[in-house]
C-alpha cells in the first residue's frame, strides 16, 4: 500500500471535504468543467464522460492519536472504516465520522479493508491483524512472525470471514472462518504494494519495485507473476506499481506511481495506458479503487482521476494533497484519506 512520507502535526484534527460532481456525457477528445480525456482506450466499449465538481461543506474529525491516514475502506455508501499511522481508527456512518478509538497493539496500521458493515480487518506494521466484527475490534493476532518482513502491508476481505494479508516480503496469509494461515511464498524477488481480491477464490498482488510484477491467485494457487508492459519505451519512467483493485475476478485495474494504468481483463494484462498531465508531468498515482469493471478512481497530489469505460479522464485541480488510499463502494461515492484529511464525495448521472 501507497504510503506517503509524513509530517508531524501538533493538532489531532482530521479536515474532512465534502464535494460532489455530476456526469456530463460528452465527446471523447473534448474539455468540459476542467475535465479532460487523457488516456486513449484501444479497447473501449461504451461512450466515456467528463465530470463536473461542485465543492460542498467542511468538517472535522477527532481521531486523538494522529493526523496521518493511511488507510480507507467503505463496503457502504453509509459506513467507512480509515485507520491511522499511530494505531487509531475511525468511522464513517451516515454522514459523521466518529471520534478516534485506539485499536492498534503497536504505532502504525497499515490497512484495512470490510467486507460489510459488521466485518472488517486491520493489519499493522509489526505483522498483528485486528478483526472488528459486529460492532467491536478483537485485541490483536499475530499473523506474520517474520523478522525481516516489516509487518503486513496490505490486506482484501471481499466477503465476511475471508481475507488475504500480505508482507513486504512475498508471503501470503489468508483468513477462514476467524483461522490465520500461512500460504505460500509467491514471489523470492519483488516486494509486494497491494492486493485486492474479488472473491475467495480470486485475488490479485501487485509488485512495489520498476520491476512491476503482478501474480494471481486463482483457486487456491499463486501465478508464478507476469511482469507488466509499460506504454512507452522506458519501462522505469513508468514507475512502481502503487496499487491493485479488482471489481470482479474479470476485471482488475493496477496503477503506477509513474502515471500508468494497467487492465486485467478476461485472464490476461493489457498493455499500460500513459496518463498525462497537459506536457509537464505524469501523475504519481498512489491508490485506485473500482467500484465496477467500468468504472475506477485514482488520484495523485493534485488531480482526481476516472477510468470510465476504457478511458481516463482527468478532473480539475484539488487541494487534497498527499492522498495515501481510497475506497468507491458504488459508481457516485467514493472516499479519500491522506495525511491531514478525510474526504467524500458523491456523484449523480
Amino acid at each position: 500500500m501507497f504510503q506517503s512520507r509524513r509530517l508531524a502535526v501538533p493538532i489531532s484534527l482530521i479536515t474532512v471535504v465534502c464535494f460532489l460532481f455530476a456526469v456530463e456525457p460528452v465527446a471523447a477528445e473534448s474539455h468540459t468543467n476542467g475535465w479532460a480525456n487523457v488516456g486513449g482506450a484501444p479497447h473501449a466499449h461504451e461512450s466515456s464522460g467528463v465530470l463536473a465538481l461542485r465543492w460542498g461543506s467542511r468538517d472535522y474529525v477527532d481521531v486523538k492519536g494522529g493526523i496521518s491516514l493511511v488507510s480507507v475502506s467503505c463496503p457502504t455508501t453509509a459506513f467507512c472504516v480509515a485507520v491511522d499511522n499511530e494505531g487509531y481508527e475511525v468511522t464513517y456512518r451516515h454522514g459523521r465520522w466518529t471520534h478516534g478509538t485506539k485499536v492498534g497493539l503497536h504505532d502504525s496500521m497499515n490497512a484495512v479493508s470490510c467486507a460489510s458493515t459488521a466485518f472488517c480487518v486491520a493489519v499493522d506494521d509489526a505483522g498483528f491483524a485486528y478483526t472488528y466484527s459486529s460492532g467491536r475490534w478483537s485485541t490483536g493476532r499475530e499473523v506474520d512472525a517474520l523478522s525481516n518482513a516489516g509487518g503486513l502491508d496490505d490486506v482484501s476481505c471481499p466477503v465476511a470471514g475471508f481475507c488475504m494479508a500480505v508482507d513486504g516480503m512475498g508471503n501470503e496469509f489468508s483468513l477462514h472462518d476467524g483461522v490465520w494461515t500461512r500460504g505460500e511464498r509467491y514471489t523470492d524477488i519483488h516486494s509486494v504494494a497491494s492486493v485486492s481480491c474479488a472473491s475467495t477464490i480470486f485475488c490479485v498482488a501487485v509488485s512495489a519495485t520498476n520491476a512491476s510484477y503482478a501474480y494471481t491467485y486463482d483457486n487456491g494457487v499463486w501465478s508464478g507473476g507476469r511482469q507488466l508492459t509499460f506504454d512507452g519505451n522506458d519501462a522505469a519512467a513508468g514507475g512502481a506499481l502503487s496499487s491493485v483493485s479488482c471489481a470482479t475476478r474479470n476485471f482488475c485495474l493496477a496503477v503506477s506511481g509513474g502515471g500508468q494504468g494497467f487492465t486485467y481483463s478476461d485472464g490476461r494484462w493489457l498493455r499500460g495506458q500513459g496518463i498525462a498531465i497537459g506536457q509537464e508531468r505524469l501523475p504519481a498515482l498512489g491508490s485506485v479503487s473500482c467500484a465496477t469493471p467500468s468504472f475506477c478512481v485514482a488520484q495523485d497530489d493534485l488531480y482526481p482521476f476516472v477510468y470510465s469505460a476504457g478511458r481516463w479522464l482527468r478532473g480539475p485541480e484539488t487541494s487534497l494533497y498527499g492522498i495515501a488510499s481510497m475506497s468507491c463502494p458504488t459508481r457516485s461515492f467514493c472516499v479519500a484519506v491522506g495525511d491531514d484529511f478525510a474526504a467524500t464525495f458523491r456523484a449523480s448521472a
